[in-house]
């Protein structure tokens, strides 16, 4: 009987991850329904000094020879991806480092960014700084590295000059939400993306519930999904 049972469980487990496998490239061909939602906010201008967890955590700016010699290289991008992002101009990577290994990073885009969730290339604002990919290895967890990673990526975006920053989540990721708010950033916009086949919808809301904005067309959607407004490209 112990071992019909672990046989049943080993095929379920499989039948779980094939279907999960099935659904997610169904998604990608547009051949079932794609519905994502995102939630954004932004820096307050009166920004005081930069959270620090502890003073044995140092914050870096990496570069693509840096990233590729790393020896503790983690996130959420590939090092491949990342050493390309490096390379590409107005895109910095900020890594966390106790001692000589790697306990976080996060990205700061400007210009336009990658949304792949909404399958689109937002326009970033001239005088704004996007983070994004920010990660902490699960050891560094629940000492504030997360919320001093973004406040240090504040400080290194305005000492280039960029005058506020924005970041998105997606609502369920209450955990981010709690360091926006403590933080003191603004709540934004909300936007949702909805596709089926060839049909893709692109809205976003405000939260004094203005008219919402809504296109059909990924060109015109990367113009105002970062923002809430028109940003010319």
């Amino acid at each position: 009987m112990g071992c019909l049972g672990n046989w049943n469980r080993n095929n379920n487990m499989k039948m779980r991850r094939l279907l999960f496998i099935l659904t997610y490239y169904l998604a990608r061909l547009g051949l079932v329904v794609r519905s994502k939602k995102l939630i954004f906010y932004e820096s307050p201008h009166n920004f005081d000094q930069p959270f620090e967890p502890c003073t044995e955590i140092k914050f870096s700016i990496l570069d693509a020879n840096q990233i590729r010699a790393s020896q503790s290289f983690l996130g959420w991008l590939r090092r491949e991806d990342a050493i390309s992002d490096a390379k590409t101009e107005g895109r910095w990577m900020l890594a966390a480092y106790k001692g000589k290994e790697m306990v976080g990073n996060c990205w700061l885009h400007s210009g336009s960014t990658d949304l792949g969730i909404f399958e689109i290339n937002g326009r970033v604002a001239p005088d704004c700084v996007y983070i994004t990919h920010v990660y902490v290895h699960p050891s560094a967890r629940n000492y504030g590295l997360a919320k001093a990673l973004i406040t240090n990526a504040m400080k290194y975006a305005r000492s280039i000059g960029y005058g506020r920053c924005n970041l998105c989540c997606v609502p369920e990721n209450s955990a981010m939400i709690r360091i926006m708010c403590n933080l003191g950033w603004s709540y934004t916009h909300r936007a949702h993306y909805l596709r089926l086949f060839c049909f893709r919808r692109y809205s976003v809301a405000f939260p004094e519930k203005r008219k919402i904005l809504t296109a059909f067309d990924t060109v015109y959607a990367s113009s105002f999904i970062m923002h809430g407004m028109i940003i010319p490209g």
